[in-house]
Order: structure tokens, then C-alpha cells, then sequence
């Protein structure tokens, strides 16, 4: 029941049809829906020098936040990464690596073991911009012990904010523990009630779906998990591209970014107690001695539209590393509904910036942000702006004053909201009157410190449009192209549909459309793209 304004419905018959197809994914975090156990070795961050000191690996006292690789010739950068376990017989290995600024012409290069001929070179990266990787990488360039991990660059200097590896096992494809102190038993747990925070909504089990009353933007996720330090909730939705991998649909987290689980956490604490993770529903820390404790926690979603197909899961993370993904299984789905709709946009063909930079780039950029001609700002009543940054830069939208990219943070770790944490997804409640029909202009202006970054995949605009109590009016055709009885039509010419709806909105997943009575597979145009 998500509501697009100006939705356009494309059919093209022949060879258009795979124009529809969704993009490669680049750099998931956490993607699996089916439930899988591994283990996370990461590299400390004690080897992170930041500037070019050679050699890397000098197990300095502090350490950095990030390495920066440069050519072989200037600032290769050797890490070394112990795997104590015989994973021999397990399924797989990935490769997890936060990569920021790989540019536009992928800089970085990895070789593994000092492989002869393989290097590996990461197929993501923008000039301003984080753009996680994720690698599978053959057990067999590998050993049980020492790993060295040789970094460079081809085209300048980049950062490397975390190194990691996953290794993948079950009871048929084992990970041995190697040594006394060694540990390869996966924690447990799975999901048990969703429940929107409406005051008329009763409990759901996880298992069954269904719909979730959200006029009040909060829904409350139930589990019991079982040997876990932490759990992690996620949520499968259609929403902003917070790991760039280029899918907006998907599950939404990625890897925290101020030198954790690698080096030292957050504020000193040790471990802290809202874990690895961000940009997922949210993290708690675990009583360890209490294996019946079922654990809740608030989703607050004003930032996410209406719409069907939404799903939860947990991960369980143990304090050795090992992890167990979706478990108990990815819930059934539910669908999203308000007494209201709500509506996204993004900017069409954004670009990435910098600003101040050492003093060595401009302090302000300028972008236009489209929205509708005919967008009546009367129809919302309130309105936000989403966002990916390096720091907290300031931002002006039309004549509106000046201000921060995000609300107000906290460090409070017992506060479960979308405002925890300055790396996480900038979410800024915007003066809806400040908006206007057609072209908006943002200005971006450096605040403080070494600079800030303005990232892909750019703001994202969401409007909350006004509750006007039970929807009964169905979805309309605002216009069809071509017209109906329309004649002298070019066979290979799209057949495009817009639908529109004044009450919750528009459900793109219920849509059934037929040309000549055959059914059909229509490719779907969003304003907000």
C-alpha cells in the first residue's frame, strides 16, 4: 500500500522487457534470508597506522580508525590476520572490507598470501563515499594460522576502515576449533512477535505475517535467543540504500564505522553495549545468564514508506565471533499500512562531494533536488530528509536557515532510536513549508574539522501525507500511454500506465497488468528514483 506519486507502470514487449532486471548487488552486509551460521575473524586495528608508516604491521598501542593504501611504489599496506581454526572442510569464505573513497575509478587492490597471479580488485567506489565489499575468496588461498593481506592502490590513496573474514559452516561442513581456548559453537535464537505500537493492534507471531498498523511510526520486534553476547535486529523493506550496493530493497545494516569490532569500541566501553552494527532496527546486549529472557526492541520508521513484503530476522553474535544469521528463519511477511500515505523521493544522477578538505576544497556545494510541478504541499503535514555524510556537515534547503544534517544524537546506549549514533543514517525532520513544487535547492557547508563528505546515494526526501481516517477509495489511472483506442501505434512503442491514489497509496506488489488479455510483467518507474 505504498504510495508513489506519479507511479509509471512500463511494459515494452521484446527485448526492453530486460531493461527490468534488478542491478548486481555490490556490497551486501548481512543479506541472508535462510538461517547460517559462520564465524568473523577481524583484523585488529592496531595495525591501522593511518598515514603511510611502513611497515603496517607494528601492533601499535593506539592504532587508527583507517589505513590508507597508496601505489606499491609510495604506500602498500601488509595486514596480517590469524585464523586459529581448521576450516578445511567448511563451506566458504567471504571477505568483508569497508572501503571509502575507491573513486569513480576503482582504486584498490588486494593480494592475499602473496598469490602469484591473483589480485583482486574491488568492483565498487566513489571519490566521496563509503562503498562496503564483500568478497567470496577460494578456502584454498587461505592457510590455519597466519594470513597476510597486501593492500595498494592504482589510482591514489583510499581508506580501509575495517578488514574481515567470514567463514561459513554447518554440521556437515564443520569448523574445527583449533586449540583449548578456541570456540565454533554458533549461538541461537529466533524471532517470536511483531507488534505495531498502534493502540488497537493486537500481537502477531513472527511466523504468521500480516498487517501492521504503523500510523504512529513505531513497531515493536520480539525473540529469545540463546549463548549470544548480542543480538541484531534486521528488517527487509523497500527504503534508503544505507550500504550503497545499489538495491533499495533489501536487508538494511551495515558494519559500524568508529573502530569497531576490529579495534577499540565506542566511548572506551568494553564491549559496548550497542554492538557492531547500524542502520538495522537496532542492537541489545544480552544477559548471558538468564538463557529464557525473551528481548524487545522499537522500530521507529518514519523514514520508511508504506508497502507489502516487509520481513524480520535476528543475527546472534557470541563474544568469540561466531555468528548465526536469521535465526530461526526470516519471518513471514507483513505489510506496512498507515491511515495516510507515505512518499519518497530521491535525486536523480547525484554525485558525491567533499568539502573544505584541509582547506583544500570549497566549503559549500549546491545541488538540485526535483520534486513534482504539481506537488501540493497541503496534502503532507510532515516532512524529512535522509542522508549518508562523513561527519555532520550544516545544510540550508531553499530559504530555510541553516542547520545540522541530523537531529541531535545520543550516546546513551540504553536510548533505542534512529538518532544514536553520528556514522549512522542521517535522519533530519525538515519544515515542510521550507519545500516547493518543482526544483529545490540544498546547499551543503562544511562544519568542522578535516572536512565532510556528502555521499551516494544522495539526500532522500519523505513526505507524510495527512490522516484522513479509513481509506476507501481505491487506486486511479491518472493517464495511459497509449491512449485507449489509439491507432497507427508502433508495435515496439511502450505501453506505460500512472496510477495515483489519494488515500494510503498505491501497493506496486497487488498490481496485475494484461495487454490484449495475455498477462504481463511490468517494469515499474518510480518518481523517487
Amino acid at each position: 500500500m505504498k504510495r508513489f506519486n506519479g507511479l509509471v507502470l512500463l511494459f515494452v514487449l521484446g527485448f526492453v522487457l530486460a531493461l527490468g532486471r534488478a542491478p548486481e548487488v555490490n556490497a551486501g552486509f548481512h543479506n541472508s534470508s535462510e538461517e547460517v551460521a559462520f564465524k568473523e575473524y577481524w583484523i585488529s586495528h592496531k595495525q591501522f597506522t593511518a598515514g603511510c608508516v611502513i611497515p603496517l604491521i607494528n601492533d601499535s598501542p593506539n592504532g587508527s580508525w583507517f589505513s590508507e593504501p597508496e601505489s606499491m611504489s609510495k604506500c602498500p599496506k601488509t595486514m596480517l590476520l590469524n585464523i586459529p581454526d581448521d576450516f578445511s572442510q567448511a563451506l566458504k569464505v567471504e571477505l568483508y572490507v569497508d572501503l571509502w573513497r575507491n573513486y569513480d575509478t576503482r582504486s584498490a587492490r588486494l593480494r592475499i598470501n602473496n598469490h602469484p597471479s591473483k589480485v583482486y580488485q574491488p568492483a565498487v567506489g566513489y571519490d566521496w563515499s563509503r562503498t562496503p565489499w564483500v568478497q567470496e575468496i577460494p578456502k584454498g588461498e587461505l592457510v590455519t594460522g597466519d594470513n597476510y593481506f597486501l593492500f595498494w592502490g592504482e589510482s591514489g590513496k583510499y581508506h580501509i576502515h575495517d578488514v574481515a573474514l567470514r567463514i561459513y559452516y554447518d554440521d556437515t561442513h564443520p569448523l574445527i576449533p583449533g586449540g583449548a581456548t578456541q570456540d565454533t559453537e554458533p549461538p541461537d535464537g529466533r524471532l517470536m512477535n511483531v507488534q505495531s505500537m498502534d493502540p488497537n493492534q493486537s500481537v502477531i507471531p513472527a511466523y504468521d505475517g500480516g498487517l501492521l498498523w504503523a500510523n504512529n511510526n513505531q513497531i515493536k520486534i520480539e525473540a529469545e535467543v540463546t549463548g549470544a553476547a548480542y543480538v541484531e535486529f534486521y528488517a527487509y523493506y523497500d527504503g534508503y540504500d544505507d550500504d550503497n550496493d545499489g538495491q533499495t530493497r533489501d536487508w538494511h545494516g551495515v558494519n559500524r564505522n568508529n573502530w569497531w569490532p576490529g579495534g577499540k569500541p565506542e566511548g572506551g566501553a568494553t564491549p559496548p553495549a550497542t554492538g557492531g552494527t547500524i542502520n538495522h532496527i537496532g542492537t541489545l546486549k544480552t544477559d548471558l545468564t538468564d538463557v529464557d529472557k525473551p528481548y524487545s526492541i522499537i522500530w521507529d520508521i518514519p523514514h520508511v514508506v508504506n508497502q507489502s513484503g516487509v520481513r524480520f530476522k535476528i543475527r546472534v553474535v557470541d563474544q568469540n565471533g561466531n555468528a548465526r544469521d536469521a535465526a530461526g528463519g526470516a519471518s513471514a511477511n507483513f505489510t506496512l499500512v498507515r491511515n495516510y500515505p507515505v512518499v519518497s523521493y530521491t535525486m536523480p544522477n547525484f554525485d558525491d562531494y567533499g568539502l573544505h578538505m584541509g582547506g583544500n576544497r570549497p566549503d559549500i556545494v549546491s545541488y538540485k533536488f526535483p520534486l513534482p510541478t504539481d506537488l501540493n504541499l497541503a496534502n503532507y503535514s510532515k516532512a524529512y530528509m535522509l542522508g549518508m555524510y562523513w561527519r555532520v556537515p550544516q545544510f540550508t534547503l531553499n530559504s530555510a536557515s541553516q542547520s545540522s544534517v541530523r537531529e541531535k544524537w545520543t550516546n546513551n546506549s540504553a536510548v533505542q532510536s534512529w538518532i544514536t549514533d553520528p556514522w549512522s543514517l542521517g535522519i533530519k525532520t525538515l519544515n515542510k513549508a521550507s519545500l516547493l513544487p518543482g526544483d529545490n535547492t540544498i546547499n551543503f557547508l562544511y562544519s568542522n574539522g578535516t572536512g565532510n563528505f556528502i555521499e551516494h546515494p544522495g539526500p532522500m526526501i519523505v513526505l507524510h501525507g495527512i490522516n484522513t481516517g479509513t481509506d476507501a477509495f481505491s487506486p486511479t489511472v491518472i493517464s495511459r500511454s497509449p491512449a485507449p483506442s489509439s491507432t497507427n501505434v508502433d508495435i515496439f512503442a511502450p505501453v506505460s500506465v500512472r496510477l495515483g491514489d489519494t488515500g494510503v497509496g498505491v501497493d506496486k506488489d497487488s498490481i496485475i497488468m494484461s495487454v490484449k488479455n495475455v498477462e504481463v510483467v511490468p517494469v515499474f518507474f518510480v518518481n523517487y528514483n
